[in-house]
């Protein structure tokens, strides 16, 4: 399938979430028969409470009127850690469109921040998910529109449902990462699907895209990004960036070490936003200095409270926490089997960075069956064509 390639020089903004699904897909279901040593058949990954006592339906959500649930003691529910479900209509947001990104929520227990969500699906009804954390039993688990959203709109928000839901015993919940962001990036870059390994005790993330590395290398913008597609037959970033096995350890700047100066959450290692290729760090001082000061690693320029001016700001200034909920990796389409790991790296991962004009023969590792929405970007719309796993086509709105 031909390409129709951008102008020279366009500007190529935050790739939408074309993982539309990544919420309701990570939600794990354990089910047998997929041959996949990752999913233990016949085994619930989460067991639910008495939902009805941690759900409140049918209310709308503004900037003047957050909402607050019962405390867990009320609840008659126990201390432990949760998972937040969240069925609701946004406003009419576009990630493509200035401005008018998206709305994000904030998740709070009392002063102290559980996750940020961004409502990527803007006015379409959608059942968004995020780990919250442990909680006790004194503690209200309150909902309230972040003050950094970005709409155009006022109109509240419309909440079909929000449920707690408390995790027990599963270590791909429990042990999962968090990913701390700089707010300056909180449209761009961002990890929107994360994919877990049972057998290799890792995770992988996907992130939206990748503003530094490849495409900054190969001349940035439209250049840049046709670059990255030919290369790795993508536009989107993959990236395994933490094991809690006997190899415990996560992807710094500098490659991966282990985590001796990650802050932990119980389990929950904090990993923050390192650099333009996707990389990561242990605090907000890595960026642009650590993890590196070249146009590739320090790709957006510099953010107020990250870097060299880490340690005027503190997190909650400065940062957006997103805490995914992760599903097997097989459950993406992106299992590797045998034949395309022998692909992926004679055909795509061989050499230095090259910045060819010509994508690899076949890209048959990204198959991801999940619905996808066509996306605007300026005036480009791109679209993952899903029936044979291989073509990636876009072209002028």
């Amino acid at each position: 399938m031909p390409h129709k390639v951008p102008r020279e020089g366009a500007t190529v903004r935050s790739i939408a979430f074309i993982l539309s699904a990544a919420s309701s897909v990570a939600l794990l279901t354990a089910s047998g028969g997929c041959g996949s040593d990752d999913i233990a058949p016949g085994r619930d990954a989460i067991v639910e409470p008495n939902v009805s006592s941690l759900e409140r339906r049918g209310f709308d959500l503004s900037e003047a009127a957050p909402v607050v649930f019962q405390t867990l003691g009320e609840a008659g529910a126990s201390a432990g850690e949760y998972l937040l479900e969240l069925e609701l209509t946004s406003r009419p947001t576009s990630w493509g469109e200035a401005n008018n990104e998206s709305v994000y929520l904030a998740i709070t227990a009392g002063t102290r921040l559980l996750a940020h969500v961004p409502l990527h699906q803007g006015e379409t009804n959608f059942l968004y998910r995020s780990l919250v954390g442990t909680l006790s039993a004194g503690e209200a688990v309150s909902l309230a529109i972040a003050s950094f959203s970005r709409s155009k709109g006022t109109a509240p928000l419309r909440v079909e449902r929000a449920t707690l839901i408390r995790i027990e015993g599963d270590e791909a919940l429990l042990e999962a990462p968090a990913f701390v962001w700089p707010r300056e990036k909180r449209f761009d870059d961002l990890p929107v699907a994360l994919g877990w390994s049972r057998v290799k005790k890792e995770y992988t993330v996907v992130y939206t895209h990748e503003n530094g590395g490849t495409v900054t290398l190969c001349g940035g913008g439209a250049k840049g990004l046709q670059a990255e597609i030919a290369r790795w037959g993508r536009s989107l970033d993959i990236e395994t960036i933490y094991r809690y096995g006997a190899d415990r350890g996560f992807l710094r700047c500098g490659g991966f070490t282990d985590t001796t100066d990650v802050m932990f959450d119980e389990k929950h290692p904090r990993l923050y936003y390192g650099d333009g290729h996707n990389r990561l760090f242990e605090n907000r001082k890595g960026y642009g200095v650590i993890c590196g000061s070249a146009k590739a690693e320090k790709t957006d320029g510099s953010f107020e409270g990250w870097g060299e001016t880490a340690a005027d700001k503190t997190d909650d200034d400065t940062t957006v926490l997103l805490r995914p909920v992760p599903g097997p990796w097989i459950h993406l389409g992106m299992q590797r089997t045998a034949d395309d790991e022998k692909l992926w790296r004679t055909e795509c991962f061989l050499g230095p960075i090259d910045c060819p004009a010509s994508r690899p023969r076949e890209s048959r590792v990204f198959r991801l069956p999940l619905p996808i929405r066509w996306t605007s970007i300026f005036s480009w719309t791109f679209i993952f064509v899903m029936s044979t796993g291989r073509e990636m086509a876009f072209a002028p709105k």
